[in-house]
């Protein structure tokens, strides 16, 4: 499963009608499709009043589109414009008339006052679609735009993003104000800014829609961001006739008085994440602390003379027997730390 950036995601979109010959109309139909059905499926228990909120651009084309399709299955449904029937996209336009055709409600917003002016109560709808603005805002809102999100926020009604919630940059998540969605249906693959920043907290469950995008376009342009699931984690085999010490030999060196938990849980996350062989290197005084809590982890108190400093051979020569050194948890900025990460930083 892939995650997109706002520039990836045209890519895809242009090299599937420029080469693999879908037309716009097709993807934008496709797209206003799969939504509809999880909306009408899984989302509305049952026919309901729906109002959809539509910009002039092709996330606007996707919610004519649904309005379309939950019309026809016997849904209510009011739709809300809210940008210029001049500055549609074909595909939109075509997909508005349809609309028209259909004798669908609609009234046309371009100012908080328009709206105010329409006298829609929010209230009264069992769903809110917000099919504004999709993955290519770059700015944040401003202005009536902004009043009307919060507007549509305060309503105490379910809602539903299309692709990605109004307001959220698709690339970075940020938003100071963005639709708040309790489900979004996003085209092909999630966004960053489904997964990070103010669009996590305002996506709510992301599903994927499939528009038609052939799976051997993302083999020939690779995508950065890949998102791991279960079935991606694939666990090494191990013989039962083998020493712990030939998986990993992995030092750590952390831990002072106070900051005990930082060290102890690297070390358990070390010995999670499958390490065979653990030493603890710690601040002398501190053996039973760590002993008591690491039952699988060698402990080793750092070296120290008669003059209560660092013992560098003694402690080069255990070093050199692991293959990794984690260097920190807990350890502090007091000036044998500071010393402790010179050494390591000059002679591992």
């Amino acid at each position: 499963m892939f995650v997109l950036s706002r520039e990836e995601m045209y890519q895809y979109d242009n090299y599937t009608i420029n080469v693999s010959g879908i037309p716009g109309e097709e993807l934008m139909e496709n797209a206003g499709k799969g939504c509809s059905e999880i909306i009408h499926k899984e989302i509305l228990a049952e026919k309901g009043k729906v109002v959809i909120f539509c910009g002039s651009g092709n996330n606007g084309g996707d919610g004519f589109v649904i309005a379309r399709y939950l019309r026809q299955w016997g849904h209510q449904v009011v739709v809300v414009l809210t940008g210029d029937q001049e500055n549609m996209s074909p595909e939109t336009q075509v997909n508005f008339q349809k609309c028209l055709t259909m004798k669908i409600s609609w009234c046309h917003v371009t100012s908080l006052r328009a709206w105010q002016e329409a006298k829609i109560q929010l209230a009264e709808f069992d769903l809110i679609i917000d099919a504004i603005f999709g993955v290519g805002l770059k700015a944040p809102l401003r202005g009536w735009w902004g009043e009307l999100i919060e507007i549509m926020n305060k309503a105490s009604v379910l809602k539903v993003s299309v692709d990605i919630p109004s307001g959220v940059d698709a690339n970075t998540g940020y938003s100071p104000h963005a639709f708040c969605a309790d489900h979004t249906l996003t085209m092909a693959n999630y966004k960053y800014g489904h997964l990070i920043e103010t669009g996590r907290l305002c996506s709510g469950e992301v599903k994927i829609i499939d528009i038609g995008i052939d799976p051997a376009v993302y083999e020939k342009f690779p995508p950065r961001g890949r998102m791991i699931t279960e079935e991606d984690v694939v666990y090494p085999s191990r013989s039962r006739f083998h020493h712990k010490g030939g998986y990993g030999r992995i030092a750590i060196i952390g831990g002072s008085p106070g900051y005990s938990g930082a060290a102890i849980m690297a070390c358990q996350a070390a010995l999670r994440a499958g390490a065979g062989l653990i030493t603890l290197f710690h601040p002398p005084g501190m053996e039973l602390i760590f002993e008591s809590q690491l039952l699988e982890v060698m402990t080793f108190s750092l070296p120290v003379d008669n003059a209560e400093k660092l013992d560098w051979d003694t402690l080069e020569r255990k070093l050199d027997q692991n293959d990794v050194i984690l260097i920190g948890p807990g350890m502090g900025t007091g000036k044998t730390a500071t010393r402790l990460v010179e050494y390591v930083v000059k002679n591992w």
